[in-house]
């Protein structure tokens, strides 16, 4: 199977010391909000051994139509790719 992960928007942690610390960054809504993030990559994201450090995380946002995760290429992570909990309506489709 052959999948592509290149997107045209890269968004990306710091790549010389992520091997080593497993430290990337990571995106998150708290308790309310708008995210809309559509086709863009993300590479070395999320925090290994820090909880809640995911590269894309929903966190008790409640109902949130406007939050769509669709078309992303989550690439090298360190945690979860994406997380979502207490939140109802949201879009996230077709991510990889």
């Amino acid at each position: 199977e052959v999948v592509n992960l290149e997107r045209s928007v890269l968004i990306t942690g710091d790549s010389e010391d992520f091997d080593r610390t497993l430290q990337g960054f990571h995106t998150a809504i708290f308790h309310k909000g708008i995210m809309d993030m559509r086709y863009a990559r993300l590479e070395n994201c999320g925090q290994r051994d820090l909880m809640g450090r995911y590269c894309i995380h929903l966190h008790i946002v409640g109902k949130c139509p406007t939050c769509t995760y669709k078309g992303n290429a989550i690439v090298n992570s360190a945690q979860a790719a994406i997380t979502i909990h207490g939140t109802h309506d949201a879009l996230v489709d077709d991510n990889i």
